[in-house]
């Protein structure tokens, strides 16, 4: 059976505030409006994720909340302490956590780790601008088959960036 994981870069954020801590680094203009966009690109593929798992960053969960507001039905979401600024290995394994039931699971998190791990999926991704999406697709049966099998079991199924939608 096909899962299918969907990588989601934070959209742009805000560095107007020079006393702000990076984790509570707020969206600017481009990243409210590249959200939803996304949202409705992925919608429109019939890849609306049934759960996400999502960085604790104020950015990710800011583009995540809006994303949201697209799709129906609603994907669970839970925010995961170790997606923030997490290296590569973390997605895989936070990924291999997903129950069974769920079988588009999304994954929202910072280059340059999601970048990393994307690439080394996809040899073509070699840069994941904000807001970007990697689809990906594995032939696996349970999500927890991925701590065995490892990025192998994936394939670069769709990419795509806010700036490539009309």
């Amino acid at each position: 059976m096909a899962k299918h994981l969907i990588l989601l870069r934070h959209a742009k954020s805000s560095w107007n505030d020079s006393r702000s801590d990076d984790h509570d680094r707020q969206l600017n203009e481009r990243g409210k409006k590249d959200a939803p966009v996304m949202a409705r690109w992925l919608r429109e593929q019939n890849l609306t994720p049934d759960h996400v798992y999502c960085s604790t960053a104020a950015r990710t969960r800011a583009t995540i909340k809006l994303m949201k507001e697209e799709w129906t039905p609603t994907p669970v979401v839970e925010y995961v302490p170790e997606l923030y600024l997490a290296r590569a290995n973390v997605y895989l394994s936070t990924a291999s956590r997903f129950s069974n039931q769920v079988n588009c699971g999304m994954l929202v998190g910072h280059n340059p780790g999601i970048e990393i791990f994307a690439g080394q999926i996809a040899d073509e991704i070699d840069h994941m601008p904000t807001c970007a999406v990697a689809v990906l697709k594995a032939e696996i049966e349970s999500w927890s088959d991925l701590e065995k099998v490892g990025t192998k079991a994936f394939r670069l199924e769709l990419f795509q960036t806010p700036n490539s939608i009309d």
